[in-house]
């Protein structure tokens, strides 16, 4: 069950989160052992259900969340009201969305509804921890500098995506473009050449007998291997659906010598991000870790977190929780460890996130430097072997007729 709270800590600080936990009782003898002073304490739906269940519309996009809080951020951090903000960025926003948005946002305001409720009735979804940070930028009247944060925290992870979509495409491109190259000439090329061949030298030599094989292969059974590519496709697709199927898959892949790794740092670098973002905004440690748990995609790691959760809410450090899952990077057992002990967890977790970000971005862009070329000369051997078989089955023709 999560529950949200209003309380004052030790330092004075006002805190406003939700906490999971088996009952009232428990919730707020944890709050109590947090040295948190309880004014308010009821049941909530976590925000996290709530992005993640089923939604009116599709997900808002990245973009339209970055520009939104970019165009918002300043406004708010000039002290100027949230429904004059919000009006201003109605009226001067140029994408229809981005009105559309504001507009919505801004009645409900009048109404009486907190920013962060607002945005989360809108159709479409807002990312859960985008809404944990905005919430707690508006219980401790910084609401300006949270949505400030929620730019920055979107646009890098846009950033990121764009740098792996910019390291696979190309080195897709030229695979696509070297398979559909080799079956043109196996469905075209070949069948044409082949009774010429046979009429001048009475046979194919060994190397254009293969491929004759091959073009007769692709042409009568082509189709049937279409299909079973598509057949195949879909049931992986349906296996990665399915529970054990996606563990199974995720499992084998964080396990792949070079996907692993790079699947394995990305989704540090988010956990770190969020954490650091959210912890940082004053949303306790278990709050926190519910939105990072919404927010891996990996059912491995994303189990691996449920268990850290577990771990904080008996009582071990985060620390330890951490390190008691081994498919975890030990990074971050370390760097939570080295935070906890100094106080400065959020600053050490983002600093890190960006370094590890940046290593990544560096690491995808040398696989693409190094696997265009790769691919392009396996492409041309490929291609260039198919035409010297060719080109020395039509010389033999010649050979025949001056014997």
């Amino acid at each position: 069950m999560n529950f949200s709270y209003l309380a004052q800590s030790s330092t004075g600080k006002t805190v406003s989160a939700i906490i999971d936990a088996e009952s009232r009782t428990e919730a707020m003898r944890r709050l109590t052992a947090l040295d948190l002073m309880v004014f308010e304490l009821k049941e909530s739906r976590s925000p996290v259900a709530t992005a993640t269940g089923t939604p009116s519309g599709k997900r808002l996009p990245s973009q339209a969340v970055k520009r939104f809080c970019g165009a918002l951020a300043p406004l708010c951090s000039q002290h100027i009201p949230i429904d004059q903000a919000l009006r201003i960025l109605k009226d001067t926003a140029d994408e229809k969305l981005l009105r559309t948005l504001a507009g919505h946002v801004l009645d409900e305001v009048r109404r009486g509804n907190g920013l962060a409720d607002a945005l989360e009735s809108f159709p479409k979804p807002f990312p859960a921890q985008a809404l944990s940070l905005i919430r707690a930028g508006e219980k401790s009247g910084k609401v300006g500098p949270a949505l400030a944060k929620v730019a920055d925290m979107t646009e890098r992870q846009m950033k990121f995506v764009s740098a792996m979509r910019t390291a696979t495409i190309y080195p897709g491109i030229v695979m696509s473009v070297a398979i559909l190259a080799v079956l043109m000439i196996l469905v075209w090329v070949v069948p044409a050449l082949e009774p010429v061949l046979r009429t001048g030298a009475g046979k194919t030599n060994g190397e254009m007998a293969f491929l004759v094989a091959m073009s007769s292969f692709v042409s009568q059974h082509g189709l049937k291997v279409l299909l079973l590519m598509a057949l195949s496709v879909t049931a992986l697709v349906g296996l990665c659906q399915s529970g054990k199927g996606r563990v199974f898959v995720d499992r084998l892949l964080l396990k792949m010598p070079v996907v692993g790794k790079v699947l394995t740092d990305t989704q540090a670098a988010r956990i770190m991000s969020m954490l650091s973002s959210l912890h940082g905004a004053g949303v306790p440690v278990m709050a926190a870790l519910e939105h990072v748990e919404a927010g891996v995609s990996n059912t491995v790691l994303k189990a691996a977190i449920a268990e850290v959760r577990t771990g904080v809410r008996q009582g071990q450090s985060l620390s330890d929780a951490l390190a008691a899952q081994s498919c975890l990077p030990g990074l971050l057992c370390q760097l939570a460890a080295v935070g906890e002990k100094s106080g400065t967890l959020p600053q050490i977790f983002e600093d890190s996130a960006r370094g590890l970000e940046n290593i990544l971005e560096q690491r995808l862009a040398r696989y693409s430097v190094v696997l265009t070329p790769v691919l392009t000369l396996v492409m041309g051997v490929m291609i260039g072997s198919i035409a010297m078989i060719i080109l020395n089955a039509i010389l033999s023709i010649n050979d025949v007729a001056l014997q």
